[in-house]
């Protein structure tokens, strides 16, 4: 490829789109939403342009005479080649009728310019930096999803249409469900405290190994998925594909994992997990298990996801295991802080929650109060301050298990509960939201109501 190629642009399109607005200066408004003075490639064009603008703007119109005036007074004249360029633009269009076709083309050949110039960074990049090429390979990306998705986009709506989309919330609020914006969690207690998880969000739910935090978090996957019809990315590094599809049959048909596993189904079970089948089959749901995933990785698939099928949120089992992948980071603890600052920048690139699981540190274990606190979460620092939300798995069955507990020794009323206490949330309330647990069928569900 020879380096010595103009770079792409359509000087006809660009003459067009002027001369059709000196022509028809009506057209103005409808120009200006697709195309801005910087997107013309002869600067003698940006200069017209952004003086049409701000003739428009001020009220004056937008006419040859005035329009020469005002380059004049800005002493831009000249630069455009006279008076004379601004009669040969007038000239050069017989009609406005196709202003929008050439506007497209003038924005087209702006973003392959702006392509071209991402490439160069990109070559530059390449040969100069000193990073590993995971970073490089992750600056690229970067580029090239911002260049795709800061497009203009379309003009915004009327306020009656929002008005209509309030009274529906204001009507939902009325009914005692509450406004919930964000994508629900299925369960009507933490969404109660939540509103649901929000787009930019960083959720952190942690716990002690073994009390269920997985599985709490296959139970939310399927609620957003099966029931909510999201679209999500499950990101698991300690388990494979197929155990997690296992587990999500066994929670949607209520059925024994054990069983499952031991070969001793009945038809009936069966029958229930193929018609769970069908309906997960339906799910947009994507498991992740490679080995060795890194921030990049989690990046790079999440944006190609965003960008190609749409992307309502992401799920990664867990923080901990997860790597960064950076070689200027020498302890764990700066390693995770800039997991976790990476995952929150990621949330909000792409507007969508992401929930990462954490593990809690052993000090929980020594007090004799085992609920979970912020302060026990591993490398609290950084998760806790990047986190919008804090979520702490407790079961106090499992507790009672752990000292030695026979399960009838274990009153009932504690007996398969648990609690998701709210340690943090940015923009709302503490608490705790209480959950039947179902420990054989991977299952958590909300408690009936009085």
């Amino acid at each position: 490829m020879s380096v010595d190629r103009a770079p792409p642009f359509n000087a006809e399109a660009e003459r067009a789109v002027i001369g059709a607005i000196l022509l028809d200066p009506v057209r103005v408004d409808l120009v200006a939403e697709t195309v801005r003075p910087e997107h013309f490639f002869e600067p003698a064009h940006q200069h017209i342009f952004r003086a049409v603008l701000e003739l428009h703007d001020g009220n004056r119109g937008v006419e040859p005479v005035a329009l020469r005036d005002h380059l004049r007074s800005k002493g831009l004249l000249d630069q455009i080649g006279g008076s004379d360029a601004i009669t040969d633009l007038l000239e050069a269009v017989a009609t406005s009728a196709h202003v929008e076709n050439h506007a497209r083309l003038v924005r087209e050949k702006f973003e392959l310019r702006n392509l071209l110039s991402l490439a160069h960074e990109t070559i530059g990049d390449v040969y100069e930096s000193a990073d590993a090429c995971d970073e490089v390979l992750d600056r690229a990306e970067r580029r090239l999803y911002e260049a795709t998705g800061n497009r203009m986009g379309k003009a915004g709506v009327s306020v009656g249409e929002v008005l209509q989309q309030a009274f529906d919330l204001i009507r939902q609020s009325r009914s005692g469900d509450g406004i919930n914006q964000g994508v629900s969690s299925g369960y009507y207690d933490l969404d109660f405290l939540l509103q649901g998880f929000r787009g930019g969000q960083l959720i952190i739910l942690a716990a002690r190994p073994s009390v269920g935090k997985t599985t709490f978090c296959l139970n939310l996957v399927r609620n957003m998925c099966v029931h909510g019809g999201k679209k999500g990315i499950f990101f698991s590094l300690e388990m494979k594909a197929l155990d997690i599809t296992l587990n999500l049959l066994c929670s949607m048909a209520k059925v024994d994992s054990f069983r499952l596993r031991s070969g001793v189904l009945n038809g009936d079970e069966e029958n229930l997990l193929f018609d769970a089948g069908e309906i997960l089959s339906s799910a947009a749901l994507f498991l992740d298990d490679g080995s060795g995933t890194t921030t990049m990785t989690v990046r790079s698939r999440a944006r190609r996801m965003k960008h190609s099928e749409g992307l309502d949120f992401i799920v990664i089992d867990y923080l901990q295991l997860l790597s960064d992948g950076a070689s200027n980071v020498d302890n764990r603890q700066a390693e995770v802080a800039a997991i976790s600052r990476k995952l929150k920048g990621l949330a909000l690139e792409l507007d969508i929650p992401i929930v990462a699981l954490s593990q809690l540190s052993r000090k929980v274990e020594d007090r004799t109060d085992q609920r979970p606190r912020l302060a026990d979460l591993r490398e609290s620092g950084a998760i806790e301050q990047d986190a919008d939300i804090v979520l702490l798995l407790h079961r106090e069955d499992y507790v009672k298990r752990q000292q030695g507990k026979k399960d009838e020794e274990i009153p009932p009323e504690i007996r398969n509960r648990a609690e998701i206490i709210v340690a943090k949330n940015r923009n709302g309330p503490t608490g705790v939201a209480e959950l039947a647990y179902f420990r054989e069928a991977f299952r958590f569900e909300n408690l009936a109501r009085d």
